[in-house]
């Protein structure tokens, strides 16, 4: 039976986004703090409400 594939991309493009980045940009990637996705503009809404509601105070 087929399920869903893993939300955050195919694992071996995964890990060769890590490694590329690890080696060429000094970073420290893991696959479990990577994530692929098609465009820009819902990474960036999804982060904007992590943040927002992780920093944010009301007065």
């Amino acid at each position: 039976m087929m399920g869903y594939a893993d939300p955050r991309g195919h694992i071996d493009f995964r890990q060769a986004i890590a490694d590329m980045l690890n080696q060429e940009r000094n970073m420290n990637i893991t696959l479990d703090n990577l994530c692929i996705s098609r465009g820009a503009k819902w990474p960036c809404i999804l982060l904007h409400n992590v943040y927002w509601r992780r920093t944010t105070i009301f007065l």
